[in-house]
């Protein structure tokens, strides 16, 4: 595999350390039958956020309206959220909500929603479940993302029907209060999965994250690393932040590497017993910079990842000093994503703390949202 990309070799006194350590590690809920996601693309990738609208809301009004249902669905009978698998490893105590749910075909596209509520809803509103308290699990970081698995189910008391024709569907929640370990009425954030859209069709995917890295000598946490692949109509960029690595006070000289491939293939160092290289490094890319004293480098490799949708890489980072000292991040996985839709599919209208509000501030971050 190669991947085409500014940075192709390594040039730096501490070039022989990483590759002769390289070379020594390679020779030693599932959905509804009938069921539909939106935004529509989301059934095989995370989302690019989390959320907390609307579950992690005490009082508020929250609508999303959905032009990408299709016709798999005659009817919703209720809809659903999944657990995000970015953001927090974290466990989310269960909770109990307070809401109802109306649903319209609305008159405007979810690509022009209005900040006004009644300008997003139809002319009928349907009150598929009247004002009622829900129970919610616990929910736990997925071992891979994205999860099947909706646990954050709102059942309807009456279906909603769907016309044949298709259109835009205007899910409105109320708010009206919630319980939990925090306490009664109180603002939470319950990890749901959520993603940004874009006008001009550019889909970020974050890598999910795996394994465990190294702690280097003066730092107390453990190397990891956070990467944000951006596909554009005209190519690729990635974002990669690693953390905790080896802290530089401008005199070690250190080096942060990215080893790339597209095999997971878990090796300990023999010399390094708390380290563990997690990627093949098929790849290997020189991070511009050095770490600071806290061992933070932030970097962009611009243009690379020519790859098709849906292939997937393992990435992993090192970072090294002159002084002969190493240590490793944690894995992510980096999977290619389509790009967006050239018509917005979903957007979402929110009013934070007055469920009884006429306006909302309008977003396309949206709540990756089952319907069945």
């Amino acid at each position: 595999m190669t991947i085409p990309g500014r940075i192709h070799s390594l040039h730096h006194p501490l070039q022989s350390l990483l590759l002769a350590s390289s070379a020594l590690i390679l020779t030693g809920s599932p959905l509804a039958a009938q069921s539909t996601i939106s935004p529509s693309d989301r059934a095989s990738y995370e989302g690019s956020s989390s959320t907390f609208y609307p579950l992690g809301r005490s009082n508020a009004r929250v609508q999303t309206l959905h032009a990408d249902l299709g016709q798999e669905l005659s009817q919703i009978s209720g809809h659903g959220y999944r657990r995000d698998g970015i953001s927090s490893r974290g466990l989310v105590p269960g909770f109990t909500a307070e809401l109802s749910v109306e649903m319209s075909m609305s008159p405007r596209t979810a690509d022009q929603p209005s900040r006004q509520f009644a300008d997003n809803q139809g002319s009928q509103p349907s009150m598929v479940l009247p004002r009622t308290r829900l129970v919610f699990p616990d929910t736990i970081r997925p071992d891979r993302a994205p999860t099947e698995v909706f646990d954050l189910i709102i059942p309807y008391t009456s279906p909603f029907p769907l016309p044949p024709e298709g259109g835009t569907v205007c899910l409105d929640i109320r708010l009206y209060g919630n319980s939990g370990p925090s306490g009664q009425n109180v603002n939470f954030s319950p990890l749901l999965d959520a993603h940004a859209l874009f006008r001009d069709q550019r889909a970020e995917q974050p890598g999910f994250r795996f394994g465990n890295g190294c702690i280097a000598a003066g730092n107390n946490s453990g190397h990891y690393g956070n990467h944000l692949l951006t596909r554009r109509i005209d190519g690729f960029d990635l974002e990669i932040s690693s953390r905790f690595g080896i802290p530089d006070d401008g005199s070690l000289g250190t080096v942060t590497v990215a080893f790339f491939g597209q095999e997971m293939l878990p090796t300990p160092l023999p010399w390094l017993p708390a380290c563990e290289l997690l990627a093949s490094p098929q790849n290997v890319f020189l991070l511009p910079g050095i770490n600071d004293s806290r061992g933070h480098l932030d970097a962009e490799i611009n243009g690379a990842f020519p790859l098709p949708t849906g292939a997937e890489l393992t990435v992993q980072l090192a970072s090294a000093s002159l002084s002969g000292e190493l240590t490793l991040s944690d894995a992510s996985i980096l999977s290619i994503p389509p790009l967006g839709p050239a018509m917005i599919p979903t957007s979402r209208i929110a009013n934070s703390s007055d469920r009884d509000a006429a306006t909302g501030s309008t977003s396309l971050t949206v709540p990756v949202t089952l319907f069945y």
